[in-house]
């Protein structure tokens, strides 16, 4: 059977590729989505001839050794696949039964195969298995019974996949080296018809990523209906984790993780890394550099794996030319002494022979002539390189000199200079040290704040957000004279930010203290302050500012 594409009937629609994915399903691609289509739709697009060639093809023993096929191994591991991370090695609900594993196989290798993807910072959660197909055939029929309400149909118009067809994105992510967008929202949380809506626009805008709709009312009503179903355990776990806010606080937005995919040794496809999550239905432009960044981390993921997607087989071999047995001469032919010589090309005369051995030993020699003069050029060259190395290093030592001269004479003239009056209030990163001996200098408290820098959207912490808006502006004239501020950002600067009493910890927070006589900074007041609006914020800090100016006076007694 030669190379075939089991196209749609019609020219005038695009192109489409149909590829098996188990006994009652199959998979429909175009060059940028695909998604699963069940027997009887691929019945009605293909026509009652072309489906029969499918069906001969989906059987045939090529269409065996491709990667989705049922009745491969591949195609086994594949019906089996889930997306559910424990993180302890456990077997899920979807790993193959023990039979499939090799007699002897160790606890080590069962392990490693239960917890293939146990980053605990990108588990999702993935399709519970099904008991058998046909118990899986009766359940989808089950559901296509029941009528679809008008928020289903929305997810549907979308184009997204949704958390029964989890498998199927990150297969057709791992087809196309694609990043994949999981979306999580419901009819009432804010921020997801809007990102509904834009789907469409979206995956035209990000060719790159394959997107999927979580819809975690559904993922809560199938969890109420089997409160023992493994897979909607792991969702509902997945989403609860995902939507919170820079203090672990529960926060009901539209949110939006943009992920890689990889696979194992064994071509089986998962979650990777995330690259970057998103708030509400404002994410075209962070979607745009985020989705290259998954893209490229897939196709990196992928580059050695072999996932083969197609289910028509390889071409067919030409056969191989076979030359026609000479003819036996006829009686009547020239004799063999009168053939042409140029017909017997490895015959050689004796003259012939010592020319070439004359040539080949001139080529030898002329070989090592060239090779002697090569290692005289490069010995030379060597010489002249370590000449220019010694010349350049007594260089480079006498500027070192120099420069040590330099500063000291710098340094002489500047503590000759009469110094300047620090008058500022607060200090940012990189000037922790300063601000402390600041404050211990002139015995004043010291204010703290540790939060994300920034007012828009780069900034992920809303609460660092509203601070930065608010008070920011005001501390230096709130403050003046009153106290020593820090505003640091952690993430800038680790190290100034170790020496703030609290750190690490969730941000933002504040607090006020006094530096002690070891030159610590020492809290007062309780524990750290959160940022619920500028007013409850100033009246806490000045309540502990007094009480860092009780803590100083009496280590000044």
């Amino acid at each position: 059977m030669g190379q075939q594409t089991l196209d749609r009937p019609t020219a005038d629609v695009e192109e489409h590729k149909y590829k098996p994915a188990g006994p009652d399903k199959a998979i429909d691609c175009t060059e940028t989505s695909c998604k699963p289509i069940s027997m009887e739709q691929l019945q009605k697009d293909l026509g009652p001839e072309q489906f029969k060639k499918y069906q001969e093809h989906a059987a045939s023993e090529a269409t065996k050794n491709e990667y989705f096929h049922p009745d491969s191994p591949a195609g086994k591991m594949m019906n089996n696949f889930s997306i559910d991370s424990t993180g302890k090695g456990e077997k899920s609900a979807d790993s193959a039964d023990a039979t499939d594993k090799p007699e002897g196989a160790s606890k080590k290798e069962a392990g490693q195969e239960g917890d293939l993807f146990s980053d605990k910072r990108n588990d999702i959660p993935g399709d519970k298995k099904q008991d058998g197909a046909s118990d899986k055939t009766k359940e989808d029929a089950k559901v296509d019974d029941k009528p679809k309400s008008e928020w289903d149909k929305k997810i549907e118009a979308s184009g997204a996949f949704t958390v029964g067809q989890a498998k199927d994105a990150y297969n057709a992510a791992a087809a196309d080296k694609n990043g994949i967008a999981i979306i999580i929202g419901s009819k009432d949380t804010p921020g997801s018809k809007e990102l509904l809506d834009k789907l469409p626009e979206l995956q035209k805008e990000n060719p790159n990523l394959k997107f999927m709709f979580v819809d975690k009312d559904a993922v809560a009503q199938k969890l109420a209906e089997n409160p023992n179903d493994k897979s909607m355990q792991n969702w509902d776990k997945w989403i609860k984790d995902s939507q919170k806010d820079c203090n672990g606080q529960p926060i009901d937005l539209a949110f939006t993780s943009v992920q890689s995919v990889k696979a194992d040794e064994n071509g089986k496809v998962g979650p990777d890394k995330v690259t970057s999550t998103h708030w509400t239905a404002d994410i075209n432009a962070g979607l745009q550099d985020q989705g290259r960044y998954a893209a490229d981390a897939t196709a990196r993921n992928l580059a050695n794996a072999n996932l083969k997607l197609d289910f028509t087989p390889p071409a067919n071999v030409p056969k191989a030319e076979t030359k026609e047995e000479p003819k036996k001469e006829q009686a009547s032919e020239k004799p063999k002494a009168e053939v042409p010589k140029e017909e017997t090309p490895f015959l050689k005369d004796e003259k012939e022979q010592v020319d070439n051995k004359a040539k080949e030993e001139q080529a030898a020699k002329d070989a090592q002539a060239a090779k002697d003069a090569q290692a005289a050029k490069d010995a030379q060259a060597a010489k002249d390189a370590q000449a220019a190395k010694d010349a350049q290093a007594a260089k480079d030592a006498q500027a070192a000199k120099d420069a040590q001269a330099r500063e000291a004479a710098e340094r002489k003239l500047e503590e000759q200079k009469p110094k300047e009056v620090d008058t500022r209030t607060v200090f940012k990163e990189g000037h922790v040290n300063e601000a402390l001996a600041k404050a211990k200098a002139e015995g004043k408290p010291v204010i703290f704040e540790v939060g994300l820098a920034g007012t828009d959207g780069s900034n992920y912490c809303p609460p660092c957000r509203a601070f930065n808006a608010q008070m920011e502006p005001k501390l230096e004239q709130t403050f003046k004279d009153k106290a020593v501020v820090i505003k640091i950002d952690p993430t800038r600067d680790p190290v100034g930010a170790s020496a703030i009493p609290g750190y690490p910890g969730r941000f933002p927070y504040s607090g006020a203290g006094y530096v002690d006589n070891q030159g610590r900074l020492q809290s007062v007041g309780g524990g750290m302050l959160g940022f619920a609006g500028a007013d409850s914020w100033t009246n806490s800090i000045n309540q502990r500012v007094e009480q860092a100016k009780q803590q100083i006076k009496r280590q000044q007694r």
